[in-house]
């Protein structure tokens, strides 16, 4: 695997033990800072996941794995969200803030990745 395809999970899991470290400096729940930071991570696994299935077959293949990733991803997330708010509802709030302030920094690395793509005349 080249280094490239190692820059979100690493970037994401540097940041578990960095968002726990922000939530106990700001009176937040570590643990839940950290399963945020974990759903994060699930997100972008769950995202490989169907982008490998799309680049299995041909075009039908490609759209029925987008849609049905999207959809999955979004059922996954938010049922783990509801879950976490159900059994920590003082926590929850550093759970869904660690999970977007991550899940910015997937989008960013990704977008900054295929922008470095696009100007070696490569893609993705």
């Amino acid at each position: 695997m080249q280094l490239r395809r190692l820059t979100i999970p690493l970037a994401l899991i540097v940041c578990i033990p960095l968002s726990a470290a922000v939530a106990v400096a700001a009176g937040g729940s570590a643990p839940m800072a950290a399963a945020g930071a974990g759903l994060a991570l699930l997100f972008w696994l769950l995202d490989e996941a169907a982008i490998a299935l799309g680049r299995r077959g041909g075009a039908h293949q490609a759209v029925a794995a987008s849609v049905g990733g999207v959809v999955v991803r979004y059922i996954v997330i938010g049922g783990l969200l509801v879950a976490a708010g159900l059994l920590d509802r003082g926590g929850f709030l550093s759970c869904v803030l660690t999970f977007m302030a991550l899940f910015t920094v997937l989008l960013a690395t990704r977008i900054g990745r295929g922008a470095a793509a696009a100007t070696r005349g490569r893609t993705l």
